[in-house]
């Protein structure tokens, strides 16, 4: 039986054991929070060379920020260690959606932050309670301490949400905690204190100590009744990476591959250099870190769902494997993110732009050739769409010569910042390579120096809608276009 840290059994045991900064060798307690070990799972590992124990919650001073569409702008603050005047002191707090945000590590709470622009946009969405968590007392350097801090404020916000559940109706499952960095593992502190916690989302959760450890030691599924988690910067933090690849939720979300964010790498910084100007040399290095920030303040109100195609991983994401939705179904990334009713653990690829606005829209082209007459030919197509909104979209198949054959699928991904509409018309411009080695080839190979097309077929993911044209194994000649229109539908 798991035992509720808060009911009076609970605390009541605790308090037996100990009283107020007790310190044993291995653990320290707070009481009403519980005692906190540094025993295993917590103990010395590999990816926990140094511990300490958790400051008391003196010493991290975390607050609760209140803030409702009454009262969006100025938050009414409780003292995390007063929780049992959350009535008196939050009178505008009512029996609706509670959603708390966390920050991380060397994060301050100011009103111009992220944390002040994902309250915004909530507000915007949806009636809700939203509590911004203020633990910047205790997430100061050295980075270990502040880990281990990040189990203190866990309990707390577990305590609040227990004291909330009780006085004013709302239930364990009206509450999402969104956290970034540490924030996530926060959450997941949390979480784990509560029986069917609604939703944690976490934004790129901190990698530095908490990559394959113990799921007591992280975020992980078992945490929530739905856990999300949009990764963005899983690089070694021997490469200045800060987040993980190891997946932590039921949807892990990988947009660009998880890490490098379109937008913050070296090679191709920001394009805007009065930007790069504003930014502090710790945002600039964090960029990536903090892009998965960005992307769920955008996607609370656009209109563009992030659209994201389930994918085994990044090498099949990068060979063109993870482009249709499937049986599976593809997912939003973001605010809108909601579990299938399975519970299964999947993960999800997506591509960005590097600039905001972030979301794009994907129109997927699928050029299947014929199986009869035989033809293995070297080149290029160049595939254009054109919209019913009057968009017309440009690409070629591959950026450079490739072999094209019989009973072979090739596929081009469009993206857009706005969605282009539907498919009226697609053209295909075979362009055969005549050089030197490619005629060598040839010899070998076929002199038809034409393609044969039998379907093209076109998907959106956004409205889930495919589209087929029929090419009934049309020859395209060399610097010949093969025009395909609605008259032409399978």
């Amino acid at each position: 039986m798991k035992l509720n840290p808060f009911s009076a059994v609970g605390i009541l045991l605790m308090t037996v054991c100990s009283t107020d900064g007790i310190r044993k060798s291995d653990e320290v307690c707070y009481p009403p929070l519980g005692c906190f070990s540094t025993a295993p799972p917590f103990g010395i590992s590999l990816q926990r060379k140094l511990i300490v124990k958790p400051k008391s919650p003196d010493d991290i001073g975390t607050v609760f920020k209140l803030y409702t569409r009454i009262n969006p702008t100025v938050p009414v603050d409780l003292d995390a260690r007063k929780v049992d005047t959350a009535t008196a002191t939050w009178p505008d707090f009512q029996a609706k959606p509670v959603k708390i945000i966390v920050h991380g590590f060397l994060q301050a709470v100011t009103p111009d932050d992220w944390l002040s622009a994902i309250k915004n946009e909530l507000l915007i969405e949806g009636d809700y309670n939203v509590i911004i968590v203020d633990w910047s007392k205790g997430n100061k350097p050295p980075y270990t301490q502040a880990t281990a801090n990040t189990r203190v404020v866990g309990a707390q916000i577990a305590l609040l949400i227990h004291k909330l559940v009780e006085s004013s109706g709302i239930k364990n499952s009206d509450v999402h905690i969104i956290g970034h960095s540490l924030g996530s593992h926060i959450a997941g502190y949390a979480g784990e204190r509560l029986d069917e916690l609604g939703r944690i989302t976490g934004l790129d959760p901190a990698g530095p100590q908490f990559e394959n450890t113990d799921i007591r030691v992280r975020l992980d599924p078992s945490d929530a009744m739905f856990v999300d988690v949009i990764h963005t910067d899983g690089r070694p933090l021997l490469f200045l990476g800060f987040g993980t690849l190891q997946p932590m939720g039921h949807y892990d979300f990988y947009p660009n591959l998880g890490h490098d964010m379109p937008g913050c790498t070296m090679s191709n910084p920001l394009k805007d250099v009065s930007e790069l100007e504003k930014m502090s040399s710790s945002d600039y290095v964090s960029c990536s870190h903090h892009r998965a920030v960005k992307y769920f303040i955008e996607s609370i109100n656009s209109k563009c769902p992030f659209t994201a195609y389930p994918c085994d991983g990044g090498r099949d994401f990068n060979a063109g494997k993870c482009n249709t939705c499937g049986t599976q179904g593809c997912a939003r990334m973001g605010y809108h993110a909601s579990p299938s009713g399975d519970h299964t653990i999947h993960s999800y690829y997506l591509t960005t732009s590097d600039t905001e606005r972030f979301c794009l829209y994907h129109t997927d082209v699928s050029i299947q050739f014929s199986s009869k007459p035989t033809f293995s030919e070297q080149g290029n197509i160049v595939v254009s769409v054109a919209t019913n909104s009057g968009h017309i979209k440009t690409s070629r198949v591959s950026d450079r010569s490739m072999t094209f054959k019989n009973d072979q699928t090739v596929q081009v991904t469009f993206t857009d910042r706005d969605d282009i509409g539907t498919i009226t018309s697609v053209s295909l411009l075979w362009e055969r390579d005549n050089s030197l080695s490619a005629s060598i080839w040839n010899i070998f190979g076929s002199s038809s120096k034409r393609v044969y097309v039998n379907k093209v077929t076109t998907f959106s993911a956004e409205a889930d809608k495919s589209v087929s044209f029929c090419a009934a194994d049309n020859a395209i000649e060399d610097k010949k276009t093969l025009l395909l229109t609605t008259n032409q539908l399978c």
